[in-house]
This record gives C-alpha cells, sequence and structure tokens, in this order.
C-alpha cells in the first residue's frame, strides 16, 4: 500500500502535469527556495545558545501581545490564566477537552481520525462518539446521522480539512452545514 506522502506526491505530479502551479508542504518543508532574508535571520537567531531552549511557560511579551490584541480588536479584557500559547497544533488539540470537557459530556470524533484527536475526549472525561468519513460522502461528516441524543449531549466536534489520511477537502457548503449542526445543538 501506498504512503499517505507518496500518494500526495503523485498527486502534486498530476497536478503538475496539468499545468496548475503547486506549492507542496505535505511533509511540512516547501519545495520552493526559502527567501534570503528568511535564511539570514535562522543563521542569525541560529547563532544565539538562548534560542535552543524550550519554554515551559509562556513567554511574558506573548500574553501581554495577546491582552492587547484581544482588547484592541474584540473590546474583552483577558486574565493571564486565560491566555495559553501550544508549542503546536497536537498540543492543543490532546489538551482541548480538558477546557471544554466536564464528565458525561460527549466528543464527535471522526472515523478515521488521528489518535490525538481521541487523547483531548479522554483527558475532558468525556463519552467519545465517532462519526464515519466514508469515500462515497467524499470523507465529509453525515450530520443526520448522528443520533439526536448525541449531538444534543455533544460539547465540540473534531473537524479538520484538509484531512489526512484521506486528502479530502471540505467545501464551502460543508462548513454552512457544519455552523447550521453546531448552532442548532449549542
Amino acid at each position: 500500500k501506498t504512503g499517505i506522502f507518496a500518494s500526495l506526491n503523485e498527486k502534486k505530479e498530476q497536478l503538475l502535469a496539468s499545468g496548475r502551479k503547486v506549492y507542496n508542504l505535505s511533509v511540512g518543508t516547501p519545495d520552493f527556495p526559502v527567501a534570503e532574508h528568511v535564511q539570514k535571520a535562522l543563521i542569525e537567531a541560529a547563532k544565539d545558545p538562548e534560542k535552543f531552549h524550550y519554554t515551559l511557560r509562556d513567554i511574558p511579551e506573548l500574553t501581554a501581545a495577546v491582552k492587547d490584541y484581544y482588547q484592541r480588536r474584540f473590546g474583552v479584557t483577558l486574565s493571564e490564566d486565560e491566555i495559553v500559547a501550544m508549542p503546536g497544533s497536537q498540543e492543543g488539540v490532546a489538551h482541548i477537552g480538558m477546557a471544554l470537557c466536564n464528565p458525561g459530556d460527549v466528543v464527535l470524533l471522526p472515523n478515521p481520525g488521528y489518535p490525538v484527536f481521541e487523547v483531548g475526549a479522554y483527558l475532558g472525561d468525556a463519552e467519545l462518539y465517532f462519526y464515519d468519513l466514508k469515500e462515497e460522502n467524499d470523507f465529509l461528516p453525515r450530520f443526520d446521522e448522528i443520533p439526536e441524543d448525541i449531538a444534543r449531549r455533544a460539547k465540540y466536534i473534531m473537524v479538520s480539512y484538509p484531512y489526512n489520511p484521506v486528502c479530502a477537502i471540505a467545501p464551502p457548503e460543508f462548513y454552512e452545514e457544519l455552523i447550521s449542526f453546531a448552532k442548532k445543538y449549542n
């Protein structure tokens, strides 16, 4: 069976052959030259020994910038304990259930899906409900197949497009349906 990145590369080659311009970010690394000023900034940063540490707490300047942004943009005053930076999306996904869920809540999760999607629900002590993503439905959820009682108890639904591992893309009308579903069930 072909791996996901080989499949993505095959799709890229097909698009290129059809005359499309493609920016390949499938493996997290661009396949186009990095701008010279970016290269220089990286080289300078690499010379600073302080740049080689992971931070275990938020940098005060970042927290202040977030507070200022929310106040300026939305007129919302945040306290420092309401702000947390994530060192990557997996970290946020893995912990979101702790912030949003109470015991007995339901989390709607895609099948197939990344294992980290489940972690957030587990950590939030929620019940997991898997909705199927099938090829015959373009790997989009069928909201009408989610039982009413489950939908009412759901705290959140995990969706992620473009969707790995099946490379599905959701059209704009999908998001309208998703928002309608979310509003209906609060």
